[in-house]
């Protein structure tokens, strides 16, 4: 017996895909965001901040510190988590079809992603950066892959990717514009 799984099942997959990626994004940032306001009121919440990540020696040390690289976490979840909206609203809205792929509202996705991309990319690379200032103060640090900082270089390079691809949809969507005017 043969399956065969048509491009119908794959969207649908990728859908879901999506939405638990995009809820999952939405639990973490909504954690660094309240845990850092909460960190503001007690501040035995830094001991146990998100994912894991003593913060506490930071807070301890200067809370301006605390509060800048926490701010710089919320802001590099929110444009991850961003990137998974985009995607799940493309399925909701159902403006993506694989008969007509060349179309303006998926080229604007796609730079959108890309520029999100980026700059998920930028405020992980200046966090770690950052978190590194911070450690060559003598303040300990958890590692960056439990401050959800890490990965910046594949962000840049997805950006990177998302931006050819782009511009070879674009193409395609002038190609396919000349293509209907002229049958």
């Amino acid at each position: 017996m043969e399956i065969k799984i048509g491009s119908q099942q794959i969207s649908n997959l990728l859908n879901v895909l999506s939405w638990i990626i995009f809820l999952g994004l939405c639990v973490e940032t909504g954690g660094i965001i309240c845990n850092a306001v909460y960190a503001h009121f007690n501040a035995t919440a830094a001991k146990n901040f998100w994912n894991g990540a003593d913060l506490s020696a930071v807070y301890a040390y200067d809370k301006g510190y605390f509060f800048t690289i926490a701010g710089l976490m919320a802001i590099a979840a929110t444009m991850k988590t961003l990137i998974f909206y985009l995607l799940v609203k493309l399925f909701y809205n159902n403006k993506f079809s694989l008969a007509r792929p060349f179309d303006p509202n998926v080229i604007s996705l796609v730079f959108r992603i890309a520029y999100l991309c980026v700059g998920a990319g930028i405020f992980s690379h200046w966090g770690v950066g950052y978190a590194g200032f911070i450690e060559s103060k003598g303040v300990q640090m958890p590692d960056i892959e439990h401050l959800r900082l890490g990965g910046a270089d594949v962000w840049l390079f997805m950006a990177v990717v998302l931006f050819v691809i782009g511009q070879v949809f674009k193409k395609g969507t002038d190609l396919q514009t000349e293509s209907d005017l002229t049958v």
